[in-house]
Parts: C-alpha cells; structure tokens; sequence
C-alpha cells in the first residue's frame, strides 16, 4: 500500500522576523537560525515531523498573509496573554468549541492562529 501524502513544510512569509519569531515561541516552538546557500537567514522550528518555517517577506517573496494556522496549546489562557503582549491581535476570545475549549489570534502578518487548549 502506497503512504498517503504528509504535509512536511509549511512556510510562512513575515516583515519583522524577530517579532515573529518571539511570538511563535509563545505559543510554545522552538526555532533555530537556518540559511540555505545564499538565501536569506530564516528560522525553522520542527513538529514532530512538520517543518515550519519564517522567512523575512520581500518584494521578491510575496506574502503569506490569510493562511491559517492551529496549534494545541498546554494552558491557553497563558499563552494568550503573551500573544497579546507580544501583539497579536484576538480574533475571537477564548470560549468552548466542538474541539476544546478555543481562541483564535492574527498575528502582525495576517496570519490567523487556531488555539485549541489540550485536554490533558
């Protein structure tokens, strides 16, 4: 039996890649410096087998702004607070949903941010 597809790369496009990247460690990454080459110096964080990268957005690497992103997070409330002290912007509060208990943020890029509180 052929594997189905694995999405293994996700790469976002940020104007400020140091704000970015404090703000996707407060949801719990963890990034180091990567470049490729020549290219320009990037951070990469992996979960569990998805590599998510932030790259500096230029006038040659259009934005990524629109994609939306979702994480399960150990105590949202916490991690919420320091998305909005960090600048992110909360779409809609932290409520019960189908899923868990949910909130959702936009990033400085447009980028929306799915939290999910884990059950533990």
């Amino acid at each position: 039996m052929t594997p189905l597809p694995r999405l293994n790369l996700l790469v976002l496009r940020v104007q400020d890649l140091e704000k970015a990247v404090a703000l996707y460690r407060a949801i719990g990454l963890t990034f180091r410096p990567e470049q490729h080459g020549s290219g320009p110096i990037h951070y990469s964080a992996n979960l569990a087998g998805l590599i998510l990268e932030l790259y500096p957005r230029t006038a040659q690497m259009p934005s990524s702004s629109g994609t939306r992103l979702g994480f399960t997070v150990d105590t949202l409330d916490q991690r919420l607070a320091e998305l909005t002290r960090l600048g992110a912007k909360v779409l809609t509060p932290p409520q019960a949903s189908p899923w868990g208990r949910r909130a959702v943020v936009q990033d400085g890029d447009r980028h929306t941010i799915e939290l999910i509180e884990s059950e533990q």
